[in-house]
């Protein structure tokens, strides 16, 4: 073995994602989509006032983790401001605080590739937002995601 391989920074550290569950895929053995649409059908059930394509689309990006996301809102008005395309203040909040999102195009693009669907007005006023309240935001300032309590 060379050294990096003794450090952990080999050919096998780079294939760990083969065997784990990576973070908000824990929604049950077997039959992946079977899974999925078992956890989409209960999200639909504990949030019945939340649009269905929201839900589908928070829960594709997030997996289990879209429960954190979600934690106090009962309907789409309560995960604060709508960027567009499928975009909310909450799911943003909790990307910084749990993922260090800090740039808008790592979010619109590589997070949430919600930029897809958002015209260019949304994507600049939401690249606004971004500078005046990522560098501000720390896990402890986003208890809840600065949502409903």
């Amino acid at each position: 073995q060379n050294a990096n391989q003794q450090e952990g920074v080999g050919h096998h550290a780079q294939n760990w994602t083969a065997t784990e569950v990576l973070p908000g895929g824990d929604l049950s053995e077997g039959n992946a989509t079977e899974a999925f649409d078992a956890f989409y059908d209960e999200l639909c059930n504990d949030y019945p006032e939340m649009p269905g394509l929201l839900l589908a689309r928070m829960a594709r990006r997030h997996g289990s983790q879209v429960r954190e996301i979600l934690a106090g809102a009962k309907r789409v008005q309560d995960l604060g401001e709508n960027f567009g395309g499928g975009l909310h203040e909450a799911e943003v909040r909790w990307l910084i605080a749990n993922e260090w999102a800090r740039e808008s195009d790592d979010v619109l693009w590589r997070r949430t590739k919600c930029g897809l669907h958002m015209n260019r007005a949304e994507r600049e006023a939401f690249a606004r937002w971004m500078e005046s309240n990522a560098s501000h935001t720390t896990p402890e300032s986003n208890s809840n995601n600065g949502m409903v309590n």
